[in-house]
């Protein structure tokens, strides 16, 4: 096989990175041949290309139904969103926060306005209706822990990004609707190049696919799923 395979990658991949640089190994050595361009321009912008035809594939953070019509859909992972922020920071000392709280205590650093992580955010705000200023917006989610531990102020993060990081204390959030997905998304099967196809198939091979099975999803024009 020859040809190119476009593949975009959300900055948070978080669980998910192993599985698609497993796939993407697997892929290689199975394809040599075949060109691969990875690119990470936010995740509603690389399920837009998907949509029209210049990314084959993309990991993205999105639900199902935050991804355009006529694109195929399936969550590969999920998890909370925790608060992350310097050791010496006010709120260091708890193992909770509010929301409320993380506002009051300052600016917040967060990933760029395009992002899905961004999209969850926003919506965790919202839901407590409180209202925060933002400090800093950065593209991936290891410089947004970076900053909160040199100290610019906390943020929100997906536990598997903050869990590890030196400098900063991690703390749960008084909000169980803040999760982030990791999701794949792509074109009909049969809408797809032959690159494309070889790689969803490696993905579903036993040894690359997530633990935990979700069914596929396709959103039609309408926003039906099926």
């Amino acid at each position: 096989m020859t040809g190119r395979l476009r593949l975009g990658v959300v900055g948070t991949a978080g669980r998910g990175v192993a599985l698609v640089e497993r796939t993407l190994a697997a892929f290689h050595r199975r394809h040599p041949q075949v060109e691969i361009a990875v690119e990470d321009t936010g995740s509603r912008h690389m399920a837009d290309l998907v949509r029209t035809g210049e990314l084959d594939v993309a990991f993205v953070g999105l639900f199902a139904d935050q991804v355009p019509p006529g694109v195929v859909h399936r969550l590969l992972a999920e998890e909370p969103l925790v608060a992350v922020v310097a050791r010496d920071h006010p709120l260091a000392g708890r193992e909770r926060t509010a929301l409320a709280d993380l506002a009051e205590a300052g600016p917040l650093i967060e990933m760029r306005g395009e992002s899905g992580l961004r999209l969850r955010v926003d919506a965790a705000f919202e839901r407590a209706g409180v209202v925060r200023s933002v400090a800093f917006e950065l593209g991936t989610s290891d410089a947004v822990v970076r900053f909160a531990g040199l100290g610019f102020g906390a943020a929100l993060v997906p536990a598997s990004a903050a869990g590890g990081a030196a400098g900063v204390a991690v703390l749960a959030v008084d909000d169980p609707a803040a999760r982030h997905p990791i999701s794949l998304v792509h074109p009909p099967r049969e809408q797809s190049t032959p690159s494309a196809r070889a790689f969803l198939t490696l993905l579903d091979a036993p040894d690359h696919r997530p633990p935990e099975e979700t069914p596929w999803t396709c959103s039609s024009p309408d926003g039906a799923r099926s």
